[in-house]
């Protein structure tokens, strides 16, 4: 692993984060998933930014390529919010359900089941992801240069949610999403993630991809985890209501401004 690359790269990273973009310089772009997370971690060490969550998503439903980032302090918000786009600053949305966990995961010597992993959550939540890449390419660049942007999250809206069932069945779930004259109706066959307990699953038992300072926390009571876009990515058009409602769950908007 470079670790000049990933000092260098996670310094640019952090200091994009106030809404400036960067370019993709060659050398710069990460060799692989390892590489990508070490800049991760070299991001928030140079915020010094706490984590109240965690972003995981996957490609297709039987897919291990699974990848995931933290969300920074003060970057999660429940009940709804407001964004403004600008021509130098375009924003994009996605519509997600995410959970909050009610106990600790800490790291341990054998996996999580999946059934364990869902004990730990408290409630469920309809979510809107704001997309706010720090490269100016964006969605043109590697997928390792992406993951290392923090899987390009600018902050993550969400419900007040319900306690979360008994059982939780993917074949349940029905997101509805809005924004302008966009209506979609995304029912559980088109989510490229798959079971989203799967993926938390996976988080839970991967946090040493930070590093030892990730597989030391563990995942916490109160982490907020989102499980990838239902709708894929969509340009925020300003002077319109982006909702996000799951049927049972609950409902989120953001209100997106033009300047």
């Amino acid at each position: 692993m470079d670790q000049g690359k990933v000092r260098a790269l996670g310094r640019a990273l952090a200091a994009a984060r106030g809404g400036g973009r960067i370019s993709l310089a060659d050398g710069l772009i990460p060799d692989d998933k390892a590489e990508a997370f070490a800049i991760q971690a070299q991001t928030f060490e140079v915020l010094t930014a706490g984590i109240s969550g965690f972003k995981v998503g996957a490609p297709a439903p039987d897919s291990d390529n699974i990848t995931g980032a933290p969300l920074a302090t003060g970057t999660v918000k429940f009940g709804g919010d407001s964004i403004t786009v600008t021509e130098k600053r375009p924003l994009w949305i996605e519509a997600e359900i995410a959970v909050r966990l009610g106990a600790d995961l800490p790291e341990r010597d054998h996996p999580y089941t999946s059934e364990e992993a869902y004990q730990a959550v408290a409630s469920l939540h309809a979510a809107i992801e704001i997309v706010d890449p720090r490269f100016s390419a964006w969605p043109d660049i590697p997928p390792m240069a992406a993951l290392a942007d923090l899987s390009s999250n600018g902050r993550l809206v969400l419900s007040d949610g319900i306690p979360a069932p008994r059982h939780f069945e993917i074949g349940e779930i029905t997101v509805d999403f809005s924004m302008g004259k966009i209506r979609k109706t995304m029912g559980p066959e088109t989510f490229a993630g798959g079971d989203p307990m799967r993926l938390v699953t996976w988080l839970a038992n991967n946090m040493a991809v930070w590093g030892h300072a990730g597989a030391a926390r563990g995942l916490h009571e109160g982490d907020v985890i989102t499980t990838g876009s239902w709708i894929g990515f969509l340009p925020a058009e300003p002077g319109t209501e982006a909702t996000c409602s799951i049927d049972g769950v609950g409902s989120v908007s953001v209100q997106i401004v033009g300047a």
